[in-house]
């Protein structure tokens, strides 16, 4: 008599385990797919932000670009550094352009007072700047109050405007 009780029971409740399993079943395939939608929008991420860091680092390169043969965007670009990083600007005499040589040169002659540590920082956003900016003939002197005295001259490499445009003849063959 037990087991004309028990069967029954046991079979309803095999029939719902039954459904619940094939349920779990279910929602485990549509979270699976879930899961990897999820995970190619991941795998795309990465890419896009380094992507965005790239253009971010562009545009700034960009802001801080300096037309060739153009002494007064240089002085500009040095004195603009010069002030971020606390620094006094004593000198700051552009010298005849260096046309002959190829890139061209701008020399800038500077004198800057100020503390070591923004003399440093200044001297790396000069070598930052494009096109490129060297800081030549580097002098470090005590200042008569507790600052340093920095003399040098800062020469930015500018290619005239033709000579891109020019075609060698070693270029020309293929």
């Amino acid at each position: 008599m037990a087991l004309a009780v028990a069967a029954p029971a046991w079979l309803l409740l095999s029939a719902q385990a039954d459904s619940d399993l094939a349920a779990a079943q279910a929602r485990e395939a549509e979270l699976r797919q879930a899961y990897t939608a999820k995970l190619a929008q991941a795998a795309q991420v990465e890419p896009l932000q380094r992507r965005r860091q790239a253009l971010r680092e562009w545009e700034a390169a960009q802001q801080r670009r300096i037309e060739p043969g153009r002494a007064e965007t240089l002085e500009a670009a040095l004195h603009q550094s010069a002030l971020r990083h606390g620094l006094q600007v004593e000198l700051m005499r552009p010298e005849p352009a260096q046309p002959h040589a190829v890139p061209a040169l701008v020399p800038v002659t500077l004198r800057l007072v100020g503390r070591y540590d923004a003399l440093g920082a200044f001297a790396a956003d000069v070598a930052a700047l494009q096109p490129p900016v060297a800081l030549h003939d580097l002098q470090l002197a005590a200042a008569r109050d507790a600052g340093l005295v920095l003399e040098a001259t800062a020469r930015a490499l500018a290619q005239p405007a033709d000579a891109d445009k020019a075609v060698r003849p070693a270029e020309a063959r293929p």
